[in-house]
């Protein structure tokens, strides 16, 4: 399966999801279906701080992809949220690009902070993403 991506709907990922038809990288790349919702990676736990190089490929139609890595700054009491709680980020690292039919690489620099982290990725219209890559730099 996709390894641990959500929506920020009730959309729930499938194996529809996952194209063998054009993968930058290995088997399969995934589809993310455009609209106004902001869709997330598993997070991720980082025990120090460190710089880093932080990449993806993507593809589309020609629509704006934004694509950010958010720290989670606080986690804060369960509340009235649908999904039981909320918590407060940060943006560590916002890129932003106009997709094209063919792969394009976006990466850049980032600082991480000791603790979680996860991929939020957002456009008003699908796209294909590929070979995600966070790189500590030496």
């Amino acid at each position: 399966m996709n390894d641990g991506w959500a929506g920020g709907t009730d959309f729930v990922f499938t194996k529809e999801n996952l194209v063998k038809e054009n993968a930058r990288h290995g088997n399969y790349c995934l589809r993310i279906p455009g609209g106004n919702t902001s869709f997330f990676g598993r997070p991720y736990f980082t025990a120090e701080a460190f710089d880093a190089t932080f990449s993806l490929y993507v593809r589309g139609k020609g629509n704006e992809v934004r694509v950010s890595l958010k720290h989670v700054t606080e986690e804060a009491a369960k509340g009235p949220h649908p999904h039981g709680q909320y918590v407060k980020v940060a943006t560590t690292l916002d890129l932003k690009a106009k997709t094209t039919p063919g792969w394009q690489r976006l990466t850049g620099s980032v600082k991480l902070s000791r603790g979680w982290h996860y991929l939020s990725l957002r456009s008003a219209d699908e796209v294909w993403i590929d070979a995600i890559q966070l790189e500590k730099n030496a």
